[in-house]
């Protein structure tokens, strides 16, 4: 299906597919560089695609984002994408609104990404270590530990801690429940040192010791692994030993990685563990050195990506107006995770 309209003085053509492999719809918009089209022919201009959304990123008027509903679910997640900054205030205040949003809607527990309560800028003041503060003092967790409390919603989410020395901070992804209390917590043990970026997290964060099990939740039994520990699948394997049914990836990804890699690491997770993976991811420019890819995902035990919230759209870093500050919902069934690791015993072959 064709729908040409007018956008200022160019046109625009939106295209209206069905995705063969994720199973949703796939609205394209694209900029003709040559308009004469004939009323003789079936040809259709040269088009340079200017943006890709899926129908689970369009913006509601609810204020969220919806995949479509597979009757069958059983569980109702909600992730929060969002742009942190140094503020740390004002990125609670974020995350209170989500977790409102995500109770409102019906959802067991919210995602929130990687490094959540601040993102610095290199070089500059504040600095990481002098914002990091234990998980017992922080505002910034204290306030989630209400929240939860409040709408009877768990939250994963990521956060600094300083380190036992006081000369670092800790990646920390922790486990909040329902009641409000920290009942899971893991340090990221595989650090993002990446030269061709300039980014070198060792330099100001101490490396976890190790993978440690899943968390028992609301949700199912939940293994808690950070952005760049994506890339290692002994560690996803190492809690699917352990009947681990969701992986969660909070992150903050480079926009040139995660155009490359992003979407094609989660899947691939999901599938050699047979579990779902949900990623929060941070989206957006937080300061004039740090942009992250967005695209929070959920992806199914056959590695179907069921939710992809939006973000960079390519190359240049274009970013979808929709992404920031919004909430993913999604549905996950653990029966389709015992399913697939029925049909399918991998780990009996190993």
């Amino acid at each position: 299906m064709f729908h040409l309209k007018s956008q200022s003085h160019f046109p625009v053509l939106t295209v209206i597919r069905f995705h063969p492999i994720r199973s949703f719809i796939v609205c394209q918009q694209y900029r003709p560089i040559s308009i004469s089209i004939s009323l003789h022919t079936s040809k259709v201009p040269l088009l340079k695609n200017t943006r890709s959304l899926t129908n689970s990123s369009l913006y509601h008027s609810n204020k969220s984002f919806k995949m479509d509903q597979d009757q069958n679910s059983e569980t109702i997640i909600a992730i929060g994408q969002l742009c942190s900054t140094a503020d740390i205030q004002q990125n609670l205040l974020t995350c209170q609104k989500l977790a409102k949003e995500a109770s409102e809607q019906g959802a067991k527990a919210l995602f929130l990404p990687e490094a959540t309560d601040y993102i610095t800028t290199p070089g500059s003041p504040p600095t990481s270590l002098s914002l990091a503060l234990p998980m017992t003092t922080s505002p910034f967790v204290l306030g989630l530990q209400s929240s939860a409390k409040e709408y009877s919603l768990a939250i994963n989410v990521g956060i600094h801690v300083p380190n036992a020395s006081g000369n670092k901070v800790l990646n920390r992804s922790i486990w909040i429940s329902e009641s409000g209390d920290i009942v899971g917590q893991y340090d990221k043990v595989h650090l993002f040192d990446y030269a061709a970026a300039g980014l070198k997290e060792s330099d100001s964060v101490e490396a976890g010791k190790k993978v440690g099990g899943p968390v028992e939740t609301c949700v199912g039994n939940v293994g808690l692994l950070i952005c760049f520990d994506l890339r290692f699948p002994t560690a996803s394997l190492h809690l699917r030993t352990q009947n681990t049914q969701i992986l969660t990836y909070p992150s903050a990804f480079t926009i040139p990685t995660g155009l490359l890699h992003w979407e094609t690491l989660l899947r691939a997770r999901a599938i050699e563990t047979q579990s779902y993976v949900i990623a929060a991811a941070q989206v957006g420019s937080h300061n004039a050195k740090r942009e992250s890819y967005g695209h929070s995902m959920v992806v199914n035990p056959l590695g179907r990506v069921v939710l992809d919230m939006g973000g960079a759209g390519d190359a240049e870093g274009e970013e979808s107006p929709l992404a920031s500050g919004k909430l993913g919902i999604a549905r996950i069934d653990l029966g389709r995770v015992r399913e697939a690791r029925e049909k399918m015993p991998l780990m009996a072959r190993t």
